[in-house]
Parts: C-alpha cells; structure tokens; sequence
C-alpha cells in the first residue's frame, strides 16, 4: 500500500512537471469558472489544471458531479484518477472552492465544467440490415431526410 501511495504521488509530481507548471494562465491560474475539454479513454491522473488562491485560503474542496473520478489536492491540483467514458457522462459539472485554515470558504463556489469529448469507439447499432432514402435536389444542408 505503501508502494503504491509513493507511485501515485510520482507519476502526480511528473505529470505536475511535464504539464508546465509555473505557465501562468495555461495550466495554473486564480480562481475563476473555467470549462476544461479532455478525449475519453485517456490515462487516469493526468493534471487538468491548478487553482491558485489568495491568503487566508490554504486548501481546497470540490463538489458536484465527481463521480468519485474528479480529485482536488491541497495545492489546488484538479486531476482525475479514471479513464473517462462519454457515453457514461458526456459533461461534469463541478464546483471548486479555497477554504481557510478553519475550513470556511474564503473563495467561491465557482463552476468548473469538464466536457468529454467523444473518440468514437463505439460500433455503430442498426435496426435494420438495409436503409433506404431519397435526398429533394437544392435541398437545404442539415435537413433530415431519412427518418
């Protein structure tokens, strides 16, 4: 258990490094309702990003649609520790606020929003083996004609 607590904290510290800590505005930055894209399927804890918060904040809270996936350590570093699956969840609405030294709120609630996007590794299912259909010539784009 030991090991795997030490693993954890560094692949946490690599990806911390290689994700360019210390960009400010790119990877880290101030408290504010941000909206993150991340591809489904990719490895578990992989930093989204780190929150920064003035004094008297000394540590974070996230709450909202974790899904126990979504994690916020003390430093104010959001990960997620699972592959995620849009077809599960296509969007994580979620809430992060710095709390003080007594754990009173001292900035936020803001929303963070964590939006799947989709790898297409699903087949596609059809009900029929054959479909049929017929396309109106100058017909509008985007108009369905198949139904």
């Amino acid at each position: 258990m030991i090991l795997q607590a030490h693993l954890h904290s560094l692949c946490l510290l690599m990806l911390y490094l290689a994700t360019g800590y210390g960009q400010e505005g790119k990877f880290s930055g101030p408290l504010k309702p941000m909206t993150f894209s991340i591809y489904e399927g990719q490895e578990p804890s992989q930093i989204i990003f780190q929150f920064k918060a003035n004094p008297p904040a000394v540590t974070f809270e996230l709450t909202g649609e974790t899904d126990n996936i979504f994690v916020i350590e003390r430093e104010g570093l959001l990960y997620y520790n699972r592959a995620l699956d849009r077809e599960t969840r296509s969007t994580h609405n979620l809430q992060v606020a710095a709390l003080d030294a007594n754990g009173i709120i001292v900035e936020g609630p803001v929303p963070i929003t964590i939006k799947v996007k989709d790898i297409n590794d699903n087949r596609p299912t059809f009900l029929q083996s054959k479909y049929e259909g017929s396309v109106r010539q100058n017909s509008r784009p985007g108009k369905p004609f198949l139904y």
